[in-house]
């Protein structure tokens, strides 16, 4: 099947003199299809692969010459690359014969709602039910400066400000943070909640409400006069100096981190712990994997089942904790920092070094880590099981695993969305929002495509 894009490459590479076996030999070698290289090759216009025999000197020149204008125009050609998903190791940094992101040409787009006119949609602030059907949105009226939300194409409103709106598992309820005169407040289902000083934590950008799968539970942070409080279904908790780490976990349980004075506590439904630097905490699903920090001088070592690390300068923090359990308790995971490099350890036994790691997550069942890694001059890549996989972008937003043990992550580059699953590209977006997964397991994305907010899985 013919592709435009790939068309109108080959025409201008055709124009510049480029033969034709030449140019398919660096298209193939770049990861499209057989098929569609020829189809676009015999669109374009393209005389026939296999040319007349010429000299072999002069051939041999002509080729190199050939070869040398398509890697040039390659490199030149920044919006073919883009689209195509497939880019050259120059290009990307990425190691000869290392695995390169492949387009997806089985994705599947579904328009779920058009931004009216007249308003702006804030595509950073949206939120999609579990099976794709409905979309909420926050949008600014051009004109007046205020700000409604939208649940596809029904809006509420106007706000002064907007918050995040957030779907629970089954798409029963619907709600966001909004603000007016002044003061913050939740709405669920149309229904505003008691007006607050802010809704969410101390540094103000974290509003988002913690819902769960059947709606039964909806939990947000609520400040007033300078203390932090959860707020459960209207009832107010305890206050707090901070409030940190909102969630509910399976089981409707509602934890987060909090401190109080210099303590640090960690609340749950179950009670309070009190926690420091020091305490020795157990694998949260329920197994006996426990894992410690103990500062050592002017040096930190990780403690795990007992068993001591070689000394780092720190151990870092990864999305809001320094230790990640493994499902099935034989893995203990943290980001270790020694002078400038910085390495994924797992059961104390150290991975490749880096500039930068981040966004340790193990996979369902237990059997592979993957990170974003960051590699000086390169930018942020995927790393799985130590392997790493797909390109280079400017940074990974995001990196997760599908329930069937695939990884699915956003790449950003040049302002530019790129949403991957199992390997697979499926475009690229002026934005793509943080993915959730439907029934079958598989990602829907939500993205931005001119005034459309579109659905994109496989």
């Amino acid at each position: 099947m013919a592709v435009q894009q790939l068309v109108d490459y080959i025409k201008k590479q055709l124009a510049r003199g480029v033969r034709t076996d030449a140019l398919k030999k660096v298209l193939l070698k770049e990861g499209w299809q057989s098929s569609d290289v020829d189809s676009s090759l015999k669109e374009a216009g393209a005389s026939g692969i296999n040319p007349p025999k010429k000299n072999m000197r002069t051939a041999m020149i002509i080729g190199g010459v050939a070869l040398f204008l398509i890697i040039a125009a390659l490199l030149a050609f920044y919006g073919y690359k883009r689209y195509s998903g497939v880019v050259l190791p120059e290009q990307n940094g990425q190691e000869a014969g290392a695995p390169a992101v492949e387009m997806v040409k089985e994705a599947i787009v579904k328009k779920l709602a058009i931004v009216p006119a007249g308003f702006d949609a804030d595509v950073t602030k949206m939120g999609f039910n579990s099976d794709g059907s409905k979309v909420g949105f926050i949008a600014q009226d051009t004109r007046e400066k205020k700000y409604f939300v939208f649940l596809n194409e029904s809006k509420s409103g106007p706000y002064d400000e907007a918050y995040y709106p957030a779907f629970s598992g089954d798409g029963s309820k619907f709600a966001y943070a909004a603000q007016n005169n002044g003061k913050e407040f939740v709405v669920v289902d149309g229904v505003e909640g008691k007006q607050y000083d802010r809704i969410g934590t101390a540094e103000g950008y974290n509003k988002n409400i913690a819902i769960d799968e059947t709606g039964s539970k909806i939990a947000y942070v609520a400040e007033r006069s300078g203390k932090y409080f959860v707020v459960v279904n209207g009832k107010e908790g305890k206050e707090y100096d901070y409030i940190s780490n909102l969630r509910i976990l399976s089981g409707q349980r509602v934890n987060y981190r909090a401190k109080l004075g210099d303590k640090e506590l960690f609340i749950t439904d179950e009670g309070v712990q009190t926690r420091t630097e020091t305490t020795q905490l157990t694998n949260p699903f329920g197994g006996k994997s426990t894992a410690k920090l103990l500062k050592v001088g002017d040096k930190q070592v990780a403690v795990i089942n007992g068993k001591e690390s070689r000394p780092y300068d720190s151990l870092l923090v990864n999305s809001g904790r320094t230790f990640l359990f493994s499902r099935d308790d034989q893995k203990v995971a943290y980001i270790a920092k020694d002078m400038d490099n910085e390495f994924a350890v797992v059961n104390n036994i150290e991975g490749k070094p880096y500039k930068g790691v981040s966004n340790l997550v193990f996979s369902p069942d237990s059997k592979m880590l993957a990170y974003v890694s960051t590699t000086s001059g390169l930018g942020q890549r995927v790393v799985v099981d130590e392997k790493e996989i797909g390109n280079y972008y400017e940074f990974i937003k995001y990196l997760a695993f599908s329930p069937d043990n695939k990884p699915v992550y956003i790449g950003v580059t040049t302002g530019q969305f790129s949403v991957v699953y199992d390997g697979k590209q499926g475009g690229v977006y002026e934005y793509v929002g943080i993915p959730f997964f439907g029934s079958d397991g598989k990602p829907l994305f939500g993205v931005k495509a001119g005034n459309q907010l579109n659905l994109v899985t496989w």
